[in-house]
Formats: C-alpha cells, structure tokens, sequence
C-alpha cells in the first residue's frame, strides 16, 4: 500500500515537471528565427503597391540570397511569449504582415510584425530588445523589388 502511494506521488511529480518545463521553454526568451523557423523559409509572401482586393500577398521573395538577408535581420531580435491575447494595433503604419512558405510545403496564417509585437500563429510575442527597424523592412522591400516575382496568394491558399 505504501507503494502504490510513492508511486502515485513520484507519477504526479514528473507530470508537474513535465508540464512546467514545457511552459517556460514556451514563455522562455528566444531569437525571432527561432520561433519563424527560419532555417526552413523558402519563400517569403507580402503586398507591395498596387493593391488588388481579390489578392491578399501579390509579391513573393524566392531567391535564396534575399531571404538570407531578412533572416539575418531577423536574427538581430530576441523574443518573448505573452500568451494569445487580443492585438490592438498602436501603430497600424508600421505593420509588416506576411506569410511563409516553408520547404515541408506548408504555409501559416499570417505573421504581423509592428515595433515592438510580432504575432506567430495567434500566439504574441514582445520583442524584448526592439522596437523593429521599420525603416529597414521598407527598405528591403524597396531595394528587393528587382528580385520579387509576380505571385499572388488568394483567400482559398491560406
């Protein structure tokens, strides 16, 4: 009898650690790549102008070396998980929202980038040594715009 209850007790404990450990790596502070898993990018969707309404992204960035080159800028943020809370903007000019494709095939939801959030997948996330370079994304998307090939992305791609 006394066995089944350090059993019982040792069984708990390891469920409480395990669930413990699984949420601070999640509320844990990280590189931004990290958690874009950027090593596995291979194309990066977004709007430039002309907008048309039926296309949500109209450019895509497929060329290796320009998706090098935002993920090293990337790789200058750090972040950390604030849970799925409800986004207020605070500074709608400075939004940055595109979608990845990745080299498994997948596409996620849309990311949002905007001074000091970035939104992955629903989750928040604080950039703890922000704000983002906002100048830098509008440069970059200037400067690329020779590298971009016509892509659109539709509702139904999504």
């Amino acid at each position: 009898m006394k066995k089944t209850y350090v059993y019982v007790l040792l069984t708990g404990l390891v469920f409480v650690l395990l669930i413990s450990s699984y949420k601070w790596n999640g509320y844990r502070e990280r590189a931004l790549v990290d958690v874009l898993e950027a090593g596995k990018i291979t194309e990066i969707h977004f709007n430039v102008p002309p907008f048309d309404d039926s296309i949500i992204y109209n450019t895509a960035v497929k060329d290796e070396e320009s998706i090098q080159e935002l993920i090293a800028f990337f790789s200058r943020y750090q972040v950390q998980k604030k849970g799925n809370e409800n986004f207020s903007s605070k500074y709608p000019k400075e939004q940055f929202i595109f979608l990845l494709r990745y080299n498994d095939l997948r596409m996620n939801m849309p990311y949002l980038i905007e001074r000091d959030v970035v939104i992955v997948n629903e989750d928040h996330y604080t950039i703890t040594n922000g704000p983002i370079d906002y100048e830098w994304i509008e440069t970059f998307k200037n400067n690329h715009s020779d590298s971009f090939s016509s892509s659109s992305v539709t509702p139904t791609e999504i």
